[in-house]
């Protein structure tokens, strides 16, 4: 009996001590789920504002974007708008670039026909010929001289065009060399001792040199027997050209 009594006592305490640990380590476990569940709220709470900025920003973004589809439309819109008036004004150039170069054809046509009969008349005047004739050539001339100035009027209302001169040249006779007889008011032009009978014509491009180095470029706007007058290009102007200056093709 006293045997049994102190086993029950003994199982008793066994109890209580296991009791004891259970409920130590349940409170522990409990503790340590309570901290990583407290932990868990608090990054989720975290996540939820980062959710709720990530929407803020992305309905922001959405407006944007569509702000920008309207103007990137409203820019298609003007382009193709603007690439039509291009390319109409592409096709206005181009009839009047083709006009402008018939005109200048017809220009020199006619400067070659004064130049011969400024010759044809010097050949009259040297042999017995009757002064009729000789002012029936001089009318002629004179009628020529008009259409040109005509001519050049007429060029000075194309588009692009300045008050005397084209500034699309062409190219000279090649290793055509001259030199400045006169220079016009404020370097505006010059007069070359090359003209038609060198192939100078209309538009031709030139080159003022001095000492080797280039210091204007010309274009041609007059062309007579043996010299020309010719516009200088201002943005080519490096220094004020003078009597005696070269001019060249290359």
């Amino acid at each position: 009996m006293k045997m049994t009594n102190t086993l029950l006592y003994i199982i008793a305490v066994l109890g209580a001590v296991l009791s004891g640990i259970f409920y130590f380590l349940t409170e522990a476990n409990k503790q340590d789920l309570q901290a990583q569940l407290d932990r868990m709220q608090s990054s989720l709470g975290s996540q939820r504002n980062e959710a709720q900025a990530l929407q803020q920003r992305n309905e922001e973004l959405q407006k944007t974007l569509e702000t920008k589809t309207h103007e990137l439309e409203e820019a298609i819109s003007n382009n193709a708008i603007l690439t039509a008036r291009a390319n109409q004004l592409k096709r206005e150039t181009r009839r009047f670039s083709d006009e402008l170069d018939q005109r200048i054809d017809k220009e020199e046509k006619l400067q070659g026909q004064i130049v011969d009969l400024n010759r044809r008349v010097a050949e009259l005047r040297a042999t017995t010929v009757s002064v009729d004739e000789v002012a029936q050539y001089q009318e002629e001339i004179a009628k020529l001289e008009a259409e040109i100035l005509e001519l050049r009027d007429s060029r000075r209302s194309f588009p692009g065009s300045a008050a005397s001169a084209i500034d699309e040249t062409k190219a000279a006779p090649a290793n055509l060399k001259g030199k400045i007889l006169t220079v016009g008011p404020q370097s505006s032009f010059v007069v070359v001792n090359v003209g038609y009978n060198e192939g100078i014509r209309l538009s031709h491009g030139l080159n003022i040199r001095r000492g080797g180095e280039q210091i204007a470029r010309l274009q041609v706007t007059e062309v007579k027997e043996n010299l020309s007058i010719a516009h200088i290009l201002p943005e080519s102007l490096t220094k004020d050209p003078i009597a005696g200056d070269i001019v060249t093709s290359n």
